[in-house]
């Protein structure tokens, strides 16, 4: 005999006629008088009954397990159990506080550090480029002060070459005006004279005259040189 058979026979009914039955009485109002036993239904039984039963004694006994069944049950049962137990984290899986609040604080600590390496690397980019900034404007003012000394330097040279022209203007002027005297008296002392004789006077005269407007020419253009050097140029 198998257990369950025995623990069915352990929760079997006595099989006693004399036993109190249940009877419509006590379920209906005082007033009834049937005394029909009731039979306890499905509806009545509990899930946890190993088998049913019935009234007067009567049993039904369960069928017997056959051993695939029973160990295939068995490893059903067991198998719940490791998918429940698996599913359920252990205590010793579960972090403590005390460690999750270490590693905020060193996530945190990290993330401060980061933050600060970056902060630093972003102001040594803007002092780098503050700095090539600062080389840049350096080279452009020397540059600017070396052209502005040659500028100078061509400047005076030109000033002297002015001051050298209105020399030869100024004596070129001083012949042309005694030349011209000169002229004016020749033809009043030699108003008889020969037409090819004042040829050389005329030659010379015409010279003299190129001459001046040449170096007058010369000086106009130097001066406006001299202008545009001065005025400031547009960076």
């Amino acid at each position: 005999m198998s257990k369950r058979e025995s623990e069915g026979e352990g929760l079997a009914l006595p099989e006693n006629p004399k036993k109190k039955i249940r009877s419509a009485s006590s379920a209906t109002s005082a007033s009834g008088t049937s005394k029909i036993p009731v039979l306890p239904t499905s509806s009545t039984q509990k899930a946890e009954q190993a088998a049913p039963q019935y009234a007067f004694g009567a049993r039904i006994l369960p069928p017997k397990e056959t051993k695939i069944a029973r160990e295939g049950r068995a490893k059903e049962i067991k198998k719940d159990a490791t998918v429940l137990r698996r599913a359920q984290p252990s205590s010793k899986d579960e972090p403590k506080d005390s460690t999750i609040n270490e590693k905020h604080a060193a996530l945190l600590k990290q993330s401060n550090e980061f933050m600060e390496k970056a902060e630093n690397f972003k102001l040594k980019a803007e002092i780098e480029l503050l700095s090539a900034k600062l080389t840049q404007l350096e080279d452009r003012d020397k540059k600017q002060a070396a052209r502005n000394k040659m500028l100078s330097g061509v400047n005076k040279t030109y000033q002297e070459q002015i001051k050298d022209l209105s020399e030869q203007v100024k004596g070129l002027t001083e012949q042309y005006e005694a030349a011209k005297a000169k002229d004016a008296q020749d033809k009043k002392e030699k108003a008889k004279a020969a037409e090819h004789k004042d040829e050389p006077l005329d030659e010379r005269y015409a010279r003299i005259t190129q001459a001046i407007k040449t170096a007058t020419d010369d000086a106009a253009y130097l001066r406006t040189l001299l202008s545009d050097m001065d005025r400031p140029e547009d960076n």
